[in-house]
Parts: C-alpha cells; sequence; structure tokens
C-alpha cells in the first residue's frame, strides 16, 4: 500500500501560479513531506509576501533549502540565500 502525499524526493512546481502567502497552517505539511537533497518546491514567479508570516521557513533551514534558488519576494528578495533573518526573529 502507497501512502498519500508526496515522494520525499518529488519537485513540486508551483511556478507562475499567483501564489502571495505561504501561511503555515496551509503549507507545512507539505514541506514535511519533502526531504533533501532531491525533494524541491519552486515557487517561481509568483508574487511572494515575505512578511511575518514566512518565519517559519525562514529561520528552519531545512524549509529554506528545498526552495529552489529561483523562489523570490515582491521586492526580489531571494528567500533561500539573502533574505535577512534576524528580521523575522522579532
Amino acid at each position: 500500500m502507497v501512502a498519500p502525499g508526496l515522494a520525499s524526493n518529488a519537485h513540486l512546481s508551483l511556478a507562475k501560479n499567483e501564489i502571495m502567502k505561504l501561511q503555515q497552517l496551509h503549507w507545512q505539511h507539505i514541506f514535511d513531506q519533502l526531504r533533501l537533497p532531491y525533494g524541491r518546491i519552486d515557487l517561481s514567479e509568483n508574487p511572494l509576501l515575505c512578511g511575518c508570516d514566512i518565519a517559519w521557513i525562514v529561520l528552519n533551514e531545512e524549509y529554506r533549502k528545498l526552495l529552489t534558488d529561483t523562489t523570490k519576494c515582491i521586492n526580489g528578495e531571494m528567500v533561500t540565500k539573502n533574505i535577512n533573518t534576524p528580521l523575522y526573529l522579532q
């Protein structure tokens, strides 16, 4: 019997879907199903609002690494590398 959900090595492409928010309640179960180094989430070309609601991703290195390098906030800041993590600790 196969368990429901994503394979741990899945590449989930949600590029160009007008996704604005990554609320933990709705997204964490997806992040929890994927594993590095092969599991990836592509949220490129979405108008992501990178406020306090993404702190659960920014402050979790494993979750952050699941995002492709092309995942950016609406202001152009890369969620995976250059985001200012101290801002999310406040």
